[in-house]
């Protein structure tokens, strides 16, 4: 007895690891629809025509009369339906996600030989036509969405705004079943992929010591390429790539130095241009090594480049023939910048610097300049944290350059802790360090209301000629900002170590 009931377990147990496996082949196949969609249950007004109602997978049209009719195919399992002007012009349209059997419609490619018997997820995109008495009129599809989609929105006008193409032209974020968000928009003929992610390459102190300078002037004949050639595909394959200028740019070759008082050639600026970096950070302790002459210089020369400077605010004063400045007022503290519908605000400070401004222009008070540094040591936090605030207002996500820390020091100090936390607590999302000249670690903070901040300490040196030790060791960031469906995010980071030593 006991026997036969041990031949009946096991066959049950066949049984049931067979069925099991069927059902697993067929759910992989696509022969049965997957357990986990989500089926919505909505309704939406359509002016001058009725009410559209999803209900038990199928799309039904309410006539504003009171009678009912079903849309669409009976083919067809509708999980969701979004009702807006996708084309921009002017009239709305009924796009719906669904689910049916055929990759293809009714027309597969000729080397397609069984199309109809697996499950597909689509976009189909219908006119709606009030006079017609075919409500629901074809107007594009996918054939398979490639990828499953578990919910969609529409972009707000705002959102939408910062894509550069026709604000009416509505965007559409679509988030699959692993969490990632693409955006799609109307353009031609059907739907368009948009880059909704901005990917950031940072790198830290650029220093043109004497002798990188006298092998580019002399040996190179004023070509600094050979500084940033081996970073170029880094540079092109991000969105942004950014550095810290140590080393301020002059015009005249009296004014040309390595340390203590760094001046470096047009042509420093001009490489810098030619590897294609886009932000230039100017705020640092030897900024003003060449007085507001070097500042002037550098300021001029990256931007006729296109090239954004941080870290300095310009007071957009003009110099009539005395000399004397008319007062404007200051321009802003950070830079708002625009790419693939991210808004950034970008901020650049630094503990102080090597000149004492008093002395280089007794006769002139800290206002009089043209030009002021972001100097952490002349603000008090109020001041910062207002800032820090107005540009989180302005932006989807702030960035911090910090110029600080212990020269020559792996670990951080009470300075860089401090000023971490007063960035987080003010909404910032990354924090770049430089100045220490040597690799500090990189870790993610998070403050009392939960907002995270990533801070990258310090990357040390990116070209300098310190050959020393941990000096030659320079960091390179890289994060990626991106799309979610409810906001923006740092997606992933990482620092790729490298020799900082120019040779």
């Amino acid at each position: 007895m006991t026997g036969k009931r041990s031949v009946i377990a096991a066959i049950m147990i066949a049984a049931i690891v067979c069925v099991t496996t069927i059902i697993l082949l067929m759910y992989r196949g696509k022969l049965i629809l997957p357990a986990r969609i989500v089926w919505n249950e909505k309704s939406l007004p359509a002016d001058g025509i009725g009410t559209f109602i999803l209900k038990n997978r199928k799309l039904f049209l309410e006539k504003e009369d009171g009678s009912t009719v079903a849309l669409l195919e009976d083919g067809y399992m509708i999980s969701d339906f979004l009702i807006y002007d996708m084309d921009g012009d002017g009239d709305e349209e009924l796009v719906a996600l669904l689910w049916k059997k055929g990759r293809y419609g009714k027309s597969s490619p000729f080397w397609i030989k069984d199309d109809k018997s697996k499950w597909s997820q689509h976009i189909f995109i219908f006119d709606i036509r009030k006079d017609n008495e075919k409500i629901l009129v074809s107007k594009w599809g996918t054939s398979d969405n490639g990828r499953e989609v578990r919910r969609w929105r529409v972009l707000t006008d705002e959102e939408n705004r910062k894509f550069k193409k026709n604000p009416a032209i509505n965007t559409l974020l679509i988030e699959d079943v692993n969490g990632e968000v693409t955006l799609w928009a109307w353009e031609s003929w059907g739907l368009k992929n948009y880059d909704g992610s901005v990917r950031f390459v940072c790198f830290g102190d650029n220093l043109i010591h004497k002798d990188i300078l006298e092998y580019g002037l002399y040996k190179k004949k004023g070509d600094f390429g050979f500084l940033y050639s081996n970073f170029k595909k880094d540079i092109a394959g991000a969105d942004i790539a950014v550095l810290n200028l140590e080393s301020p740019l002059v015009d005249d070759p009296e004014l040309y130095g390595g340390y203590p008082s760094f001046g470096s050639p047009i042509e420093v600026g001009k490489a810098i241009s030619d590897v294609g970096f886009d932000i230039v950070n100017c705020a640092n302790n030897h900024i003003l090594d060449k007085g507001f002459k070097g500042v002037k210089t550098t300021l001029d020369f990256f931007d006729k480049e296109g090239i954004v400077t941080t870290g300095i605010i310009k007071k957009d004063k003009t110099e009539d023939p005395s000399g004397a400045f008319k007062e404007h007022q200051d321009m802003g503290t950070y830079e708002l910048i625009t790419k693939n519908g991210i808004r950034i605000a970008i901020f650049n400070y630094t503990y102080g610097v090597n000149t004492d401004v008093a002395k280089m222009f007794p006769d002139k008070s800290l206002e009089e300049h043209p030009y002021r540094i972001c100097d952490l040591s002349l603000m008090n936090k109020d001041e910062i944290g207002e800032e820090l605030r107005e540009g989180r207002n302005e932006a989807d996500v702030v960035i911090v350059f910090a110029h600080w820390g212990d020269e020559y020091n792996t670990e951080i100090n009470e300075m860089q802790r401090e000023y971490a936390g007063l960035f987080n607590e003010c909404g910032a999302d990354v924090v770049v360090g430089s100045h220490p000249h040597v690799l500090q670690p990189f870790d993610t903070i998070k403050g009392k209301d939960g907002h995270e901040t990533l801070v990258y300490y310090s990357l040390g040196n990116f070209r300098a000629s310190q050959t020393d030790g941990i000096k030659r060791e320079g960091g390179e960031a890289v994060f990626t900002f991106t799309y979610t469906f409810d906001g923006i995010r740092v997606a992933d980071h990482d620092l790729k170590k490298f020799d900082s030593y120019w040779k």
